[in-house]
């Protein structure tokens, strides 16, 4: 578990910088936000993938990891970033991708209520949306 908690730690540090600066979970981030960390370090959806899709991809064999401090609060930074990039772009109208995103939020609110088979079962179906989120976000936002 120490394991777990030091790469959140760095992920999030890489990710979000200082985790006091995170949005709340209900609110999303403006474009000007998601553009611009407290550091004033580009923050966009697109900057957080690579680091997000490791975190995630590790979580698949290790569901566990989903719970670790921090990965909630990680999550809805990326999706409010994503969220503000395709507003940026004029595409946050598009139904399939915010359901799907607020199933990922949702997903976040969930998984600490659950235990043994249902806590498994939804962390595998969170690690699936979490995944098609992203790659609809990479192929509604194409990258540079």
């Amino acid at each position: 578990m120490a394991r777990s908690t030091l790469v959140v730690a760095v992920l999030l540090a890489a990710c979000a910088g200082r985790q006091d600066a995170a949005p709340a979970a209900d609110t999303a981030l403006t474009p000007s936000q998601a553009a611009t960390s407290q550091a004033g370090m580009a923050m966009t959806g697109r900057a957080m993938l690579p680091k997000m899709q490791a975190h995630y991809d590790s979580a698949a064999a290790k569901p566990s990891m989903l719970m670790a401090d921090g990965v909630a609060d990680m999550t809805r930074g990326m999706v409010n970033a994503m969220t503000a990039d395709l507003r940026t772009a004029g595409m946050a109208n598009d139904g399939g991708y915010m359901a799907l995103s607020d199933s990922v939020l949702a997903d976040l609110d969930r998984l600490p209520t659950l235990s043994g088979g249902s806590y498994d079962g939804a962390a595998r179906a969170h690690l699936d949306r979490v995944h098609r989120l992203m790659a609809n976000y990479e192929r509604m936002v194409p990258g540079k």
